[in-house]
């Protein structure tokens, strides 16, 4: 446990003394990011509810309420999952080498807008299927889903066979 050295009060994890307010010279590290080091971000892409950017809207005096968005990263190991709505936010992620298949689908209306849902199978148990909604460029994310899948499977050695 760390102390300031003014005041002598407790200050884990703070750049500053809550007590007297003195600056500290070796602030603790920050929290990780969800990404690990030995990991490296691929792509990153996101989407609003009804096409919408993120407009927000004062519902009343000091309350922001923002348009529900979907934020999706890749990486070389996991697909980071974070559904922020209007009141609540989800955080789920899904271990590359447990896809089974990616399929895209897309109406007429989708294919005039250039979006289109991502449908991901997984022997994950917690989400055996994931559908990644108005995704704008749905066939590129589809393959760059599939070329990182096909990567960690062949790095961690698993591959499936077949019996016709």
């Amino acid at each position: 446990m760390k102390f300031c050295p003014e005041c002598g009060a407790s200050v884990e994890g703070m750049k500053f003394c809550p007590e007297c307010g003195a600056g500290l010279a070796n602030p603790s590290p920050s929290i990780p990011s969800a990404i690990s080091s030995s990991e490296k971000e691929l792509i990153s892409f996101s989407t609003y509810m009804f096409g919408l950017e993120n407009t927000k809207a004062n519902i009343m005096k000091n309350v922001n309420v923002s348009i529900p968005k979907e934020e999706y990263t890749l990486t070389t190991e996991r697909l980071l999952i974070q559904k922020s709505g209007v009141l609540s936010q989800k955080k789920d992620e899904l271990e590359l080498y447990k896809i089974k298949d990616i399929s895209v689908k897309q109406g007429m209306k989708d294919k005039m807008l250039g979006v289109g849902d991502i449908t991901i199978l997984s022997t994950d148990e917690s989400s055996p299927k994931t559908v990644l909604k108005r995704i704008h460029k749905p066939q590129d994310i589809k393959e760059q889903i599939r070329s990182a899948v096909q990567a960690v499977k062949k790095e961690m050695g698993i591959g499936y066979r077949q019996d016709i």
